[in-house]
This record gives C-alpha cells, sequence and structure tokens, in this order.
C-alpha cells in the first residue's frame, strides 16, 4: 500500500491482532532490536578499534615527559574522573585506560 503510516494508524487502530499475528509481530521486534544492537556494538568496536590506532599515548609506549604525564592526567580526570570530599577517582571499563592513569 502506498500510503502513510499515520494514514494506516488511522483506518487500523480499532482492529484487533489475532494471537498468531501477535506472535509474528513481536518475534519481529526482538529480530530488529538484535539486529540494532549488534550494529551498535559493531560500530562501537570500530570506533574503539580506529581510537586505538589513533591515540599515541596507547600504541606508542614511550617515555613521556613529567609534565606530559600532568597533562595526560588532567584531561583522563577532566572526561572520566570525579571527586567527593577527600578523594578523586577514575572510571573507565577499558583497561589501557587505566593503566595510562595509573
Amino acid at each position: 500500500m502506498h500510503i502513510s503510516k499515520s494514514t494506516a494508524s488511522l483506518w487500523f487502530r480499532d482492529e484487533k491482532m489475532t494471537k498468531s499475528g501477535q506472535k509474528r509481530f513481536d518475534n519481529l521486534i526482538q529480530l530488529v532490536n538484535a539486529r540494532g544492537v549488534k550494529i551498535l556494538a559493531d560500530k562501537k568496536q570500530k570506533y574503539l578499534e580506529k581510537l586505538g590506532n589513533d591515540c599515541s599515548v596507547i600504541r606508542d609506549q614511550k617515555k613521556y615527559s613529567r609534565n606530559d604525564l600532568k597533562i595526560f592526567l588532567a584531561l583522563l580526570y577532566w572526561g572520566e574522573g570525579n571527586k567527593t570530599d577527600k578523594n578523586l577517582s577514575f572510571t573507565n571499563s577499558d583497561h589501557q585506560m587505566v593503566s595510562v592513569y595509573l
């Protein structure tokens, strides 16, 4: 049918779906959700791989000056850190980022 979704919704809003139709619809929703989760996970993995390749701090493993390290720590804290009364903390699930921070 070549009609808009809003028109179809208006025409069929009072119709009840059969149990088999509801089951097919639920299965389709689960399939689409699973596909979406996989696409997002793949995008995230590609982004993290690119980030790992582009980030010289992680990639090069060379010695940096004390001032360079202070700047790195300040940037990490700025993006991932938090502060309470007398404590500073750093939270990140990337083990390489945590090792850079330590």
